[in-house]
């Protein structure tokens, strides 16, 4: 696979291991979740970064799990 081909895949996108959410290994496929995926959060924290803007189609997670939005994060949702 090549630097800039993007690995396809059915169903979200899972956490690893807790994180930032734009580093690929918080992240199953080693991958940061794009604009046509979904994500779920299972057993991990994940962290937006200051004035980092994620894109995707859907976000899940357990009640026990966390999102956290620094300062200026945001998530669209397309």
């Amino acid at each position: 696979m090549g630097v800039y081909e993007r690995q396809t895949h059915a169903g979200p996108i899972v956490t690893t291991q807790p994180g930032n959410w734009n580093d690929p290994f918080t992240w199953q496929f080693q991958q940061v979740p794009g604009a046509t995926d979904a994500v779920l959060i299972r057993l991990r924290r994940v962290a937006l970064p200051l004035s980092y803007t994620g894109n995707v189609q859907q976000v899940q997670y357990d009640a026990s799990e966390q999102l956290v939005f620094l300062e200026g994060a945001q998530i669209k949702f397309n």
